[in-house]
């Protein structure tokens, strides 16, 4: 199991082994490289495996310290061990990072799995029989054999609907993952589950719009600050956009080298729509960065696409751009920041304006929707998906299943951008940006880290009067500009003392990818073979006639072709050697 995640821990890998519990760990160095912080790291009666990093480790430390408490490393995983040792499961409303741990106490035969809070690291499990089975991704499960690689049906349609795979859902029939902000028991009792965060507005009494965007900055500032916690290399991704180039300029306030990252592609004619290695390089000689720029050529793509495949946990219409930048930043650092979670928070989305329109819609627009059966939830589902159910049922063979998707929101009852950020936070966020993120940056030994989602930044934002989120449109500002959009209206006024002057008429893009072109030429080779009606009937998940029908349509979106394909190719480098090892 341990050797199938090897790509997450390149530094060492380690077990502990007793009579009815097997701990295993690949590390990654960041905090305490030396030997002493290996894991499974044992202090008295418990164990631990641990993924991610206690930004607060150092407050914690310094705490216990306080209450006689002694420690016999630096490393941040003893400070969790301590934390729990002292404090329960309690502890886990007390860590800011990113986490995905199991804690096995040898004296009352319990194992204790959390997740932190915004589901930003993984943890996937299965029950088989008396045992339990764990691992971050799926390929750890898979290694052990205890668990028949077999496709789930309601997984596999949720994931043609959404284009990725709906949390606690996974691709693998048994396997869960477990929820953002939860905890698990298990012991000889059984498995049960608590939820030991629920996201909410926070308590901010503000009087004016100026207060309330020096509490965003404040809080900004310190969340970049704390997560600059590491004693390897750290950099940053930066994009050209106010989310990234905010964060590296904030980045600057701590440390006086930032190196940068950043993407392009061959072929601009055709793909200078999605390339801002332009913007992105103008904006890193501003902050002053040591920045680098990777070309993906299009014989880069070709020759990287079964590994693109290999590296995703799940089929995904995300994931390429992450792969490409975090394989560049690799090279350089441990270590990456990113802008991922701004856009959630403070509105950047169209989601938001579509969702404002049905909010604010007259009582009987809205109750024309309620009756067609289109509340509020099912209006922003409709908003975001690939296939619709109907081409769903027609194109898988097995359509007997009855998949739901269900939204874990914690604030359905909030009004506004905050009740939209929580649909997206819920939905987008957490069962694709996250999860393609975190696999994609891992499988090249990189921790990508996510600033705008630190528990209290994401609170303060939630409180903050929704026109500081989206603002009035500038009319007379360029097409597709932040200021022509009017969104993250509080972040582009902090920009303002960082950034260039006239950043908001910059085109909003982001790391988006060709993928279009590609799927059309460097790609169409594998992805007709992978398509084909021989592959297909032999794979026996899609209706063949079905497939071929929407393969060779020219209108058919990239996102459908690349979906199906990704699914079939997944299956292959996934499926068929989990079953040939099992």
């Amino acid at each position: 199991m341990t050797d199938s995640l090897r790509h997450r821990g390149p530094d060492g890998g380690q077990h502990h082994v007793t009579e009815n519990v097997a701990l295993g760990h690949r590390r990654l160095s960041i905090i305490a490289p030396d030997a002493s912080a290996n894991q499974p790291m044992q202090r008295g009666s418990l164990t631990i495996v641990y993924n991610g990093e206690l930004y607060n480790y150092l407050d914690e430390k310094r705490r216990l310290q306080s209450k006689g408490i002694h420690f016999q490393t630096n490393s941040d995983t003893e400070v969790v061990l301590a934390l729990y040792e002292s404090e329960g499961i309690s502890c886990f409303k007390r860590m800011n990072g990113i986490f995905s741990l199991a804690i096995y106490d040898d004296r009352t035969k319990e194992l204790v799995c959390a997740r932190d809070h915004f589901g930003i690291k993984p943890f996937l499990y299965a029950e088989n029989g008396q045992s339990i089975v764990f691992a971050s991704e799926l390929k750890g499960i898979l290694a052990s054999t205890l668990i028949e690689p077999q496709i789930d049906q309601n997984a596999l349609s949720l994931l043609l609907e959404t284009g990725s795979v709906p949390q606690p859902h996974t691709m693998i029939k048994g396997v869960k993952s477990l929820l953002p902000g939860h905890v698990m028991i298990c012991s000889n009792k059984g498995i049960r589950t608590h939820q030991y965060y629920k996201m909410s507005a926070g308590a901010l009494s503000l009087r004016s719009d100026t207060e309330y965007q020096e509490a965003i900055h404040e809080s900004l500032r310190k969340s970049v600050k704390e997560q600059l916690v590491a004693d390897v290399p750290l950099g940053a991704f930066l994009s050209g956009g106010v989310d990234s180039g905010l964060i590296v300029a904030l980045m600057q306030e701590v440390t006086s080298s930032v190196k940068t990252y950043s993407v392009g592609f061959e072929n601009p004619s055709t793909s200078g729509q999605y390339d801002e290695t332009e913007e992105s390089a103008e904006l890193a000689r501003y902050l002053g960065t040591e920045h680098h720029t990777y070309t993906v050529t299009d014989s880069d793509a070709k020759g990287e696409l079964n590994k693109i495949i290999q590296s995703l946990d799940h089929p995904t219409i995300d994931g390429v751009n992450s792969y490409f930048v975090s394989q560049m930043a690799s090279k350089h650092v441990r270590v990456a920041l990113s802008g991922t979670g701004a856009d959630e928070i403070f509105g950047g989305y169209s989601w938001f304006e579509n969702m404002m329109e049905y909010e604010n819609a007259p009582f009987f627009m809205r109750l024309k929707c309620h009756i067609k059966g289109m509340d509020y939830l099912s209006y922003y589902k409709s908003l975001h998906g690939v296939f619709t159910k109907q081409n769903c049922n027609a194109l898988l063979l097995n359509n007997s299943t009855s998949a739901k998707r269900t939204l874990y929101t914690h604030m359905a009852q909030s009004t506004g951008v905050a009740r939209t950020t929580d649909l997206v936070m819920a939905s987008f966020l957490q069962n694709q940006l996250l999860p393609d993120i975190d696999t994609a940056s891992m499988s090249h030994g990189l921790e990508v880290r996510v600033p705008y989602l630190s528990v209290s930044l994401v609170e303060r934002a939630l409180s903050t009067p929704d026109h500081l989120k989206i603002g009035k449109k500038d009319l007379q500002a360029p097409k597709g500009t932040y200021a022509s959009q009017g969104t993250k209206k509080v972040l582009l006024n902090i920009a303002k003392g960082y950034l260039p002057s006239g950043f908001d008429e910059r085109p909003k893009r982001g790391f988006a990818m060709p993928m279009q072109r590609w799927i059309n030429t460097v790609w169409k080779e594998e992805i007709s073979d992978t398509l084909s009606t021989q592959s297909i009937k032999s794979r026996g998940l899609f209706n063949p006639l079905k497939a071929e029908q929407l393969i060779s349509r020219p209108d058919t979106p990239w996102t459908q072709k690349w979906l199906l394909a990704a699914t079939e190719m997944w299956c292959r480098n996934i499926l068929d050697k989990a079953n040939a090892a099992s």
